[in-house]
């Protein structure tokens, strides 16, 4: 080997020791960065005809696992899904009083049925009147309370979901940006490492929001559709508008059923009212549905005179009144398409103001209303018992429904995390093999860089010779 030689593969080892370095030093101070994948470069021989010309860099890799990366997103998009359910589920435990010791509507209900039974052994106490009428006012409080905290909930659903579809656009946009820098860089040669972590993490990000399937296209782009077959981008990005019940592709398509497995449809389903189809059974379906379609069952239950055995408005219609006494109607309610609206629901006006009192003669036969057993239906609710357990059957349901999403929930975000840390493992930077890496290359480094020393004195002496 001639010294130009020896000089040449000294350079090359030089150049390609020193981007080397620069690639160990930015793994290392990346290890703990999430999603980070370790990087390295693809040493290629130089050759001129029959002689060696040393080392160069003809491409850079970075450390994938496909098999990790599809479980990963798929763990996510469970996860997403039940986070949101359970978010929800929970809010609707504090509606309803889940946690306290005293839920809202099973109490009012029960201190409801309790006046009467006092009232019945003094009917004609005004204290226990008064007791009666004001019970029946904080019943009829509670109920319009509870249905007003739907109501809001609905809404804060409907926002969520425009906000969730306004962030999957944005991700969306975001990977076609992505998308051309890598084939730009592809095309000159360059590391895209680092922009393939960053679009990985963006899928990942998107996987939560609605699952995803990741197809290779030509200079490393990407196209992302989900397993019906929806596309999310392949060159462009769709860009999905929600109109409070559905949600459009970019030519105005319906595709709210192609968008499943992540928050998007946690947040479609809790709001979805598929009446009057069957109501769905699952724990986080069709929630705000049922709970209207149970609190509207409550009001009729209150309200209505139809039914065996005699109702509540039905016992007390149908006793003898004494002058001055409320002939009929205890409670007052606006009905709408022959539906009462629980949040109109109220103590009859002259019972507040007192220009009437309560039918004496209606004390016993209401306690036997109040207490006798029924069945009462509504939407993902069949119960049988007397009026106080129809509260705490309303409540119990969600209860246990509650209690079903926050397992799975439990149990999804412990499955994202265990294959997050898998693929960290396995993708991730060993920082110890790194700096016994860095080691190595500077060890190279200062060798290159002494036969290049060793190389020039010695042409300069050959030089001085010929001089």
């Amino acid at each position: 080997m001639s010294l130009l030689s020896a000089l040449s593969v000294a350079l090359s080892g030089l150049q390609v020791t020193t981007a080397q370095l620069q690639i160990a030093a930015s793994n290392i101070s990346n290890a703990q960065q999430p999603g980070y994948t370790e990087k390295t470069a693809v040493l290629s021989p130089l050759s001129s005809g029959a002689d060696d010309r040393g080392v160069t860099i003809s491409g850079y890799t970075r450390a994938t696992n496909t098999g990790l990366t599809t479980a990963y997103n798929s763990a996510s998009s469970e996860a997403g899904f039940l986070s949101s359910q359970n978010n929800y589920m929970q809010q609707v435990q504090s509606i309803l009083g889940a946690n306290s010791s005293n839920p809202g509507l099973s109490d009012a209900i029960a201190q409801f049925q309790s006046a009467w039974t006092q009232f019945s052994a003094a009917p004609e106490s005004q204290a226990q009147q008064q007791a009666v009428i004001q019970a029946g006012s904080n019943l009829a409080a509670q109920i319009v309370t509870t249905s007003q905290n739907v109501t809001a909930l609905s809404k804060q659903v409907q926002s969520d979901t425009a906000g969730t579809v306004t962030t999957l656009n944005s991700y969306l946009s975001q990977i076609v940006g992505i998308n051309q820098q890598i084939a730009d860089s592809t095309g000159t040669g360059q590391d895209t490492g680092n922009l393939e972590d960053q679009r990985d993490q963006l899928i990942n990000k998107i996987s939560t929001i609605t699952q995803v399937t990741v197809i290779p296209r030509a200079d490393d782009q990407i196209a992302l559709y989900t397993p019906q077959g929806q596309p999310l981008l392949d060159r462009s990005a769709q860009v999905f508008t929600y109109d409070g019940t559905n949600i459009m592709s970019s030519s105005g398509q319906i595709v709210t059923n192609n968008l499943t497995g992540g928050s998007l449809q946690a947040e479609i389903q809790f709001n979805y009212n598929g009446s009057p189809a069957a109501v769905s059974t699952q724990p986080g379906s069709e929630v705000i549905r049922k709970l209207n379609s149970q609190l509207q069952a409550l009001t009729t239950a209150l309200t209505g005179t139809t039914g065996t055995p005699p109702s509540f408005a039905s016992a007390y219609n149908s006793a003898a009144a004494a002058s001055g006494e409320l002939a009929s109607g205890f409670f007052t309610v606006t009905t709408n398409a022959g539906v009462p609206d629980p949040n109109s629901l109220a103590v009859n006006a002259n019972l507040l103001n007192g220009s009437a009192t309560l039918k004496q003669a209606s004390a016993a036969p209401v306690v036997t209303a109040l207490s006798a057993s029924r069945t009462f239906t509504a939407d993902g609710l069949n119960a049988t018992g007397t009026y106080a357990n129809l509260g705490t059957t309303i409540l119990s349901g969600f209860q246990q429904a509650a209690n079903t999403i926050s397992t799975q929930n439990t149990t999804a975000a412990s499955q994202q995390t265990y294959y997050q840390q898998a693929l960290s493992n396995a993708t991730g930077v060993n920082v110890d093999s790194e700096l016994v890496q860095l080691t190595t290359l500077q060890n190279s480094y200062a060798a290159s860089a002494h036969v290049i020393t060793t190389v020039n004195q010695m042409l300069l002496e050959l030089t001085s010779i010929l001089g």
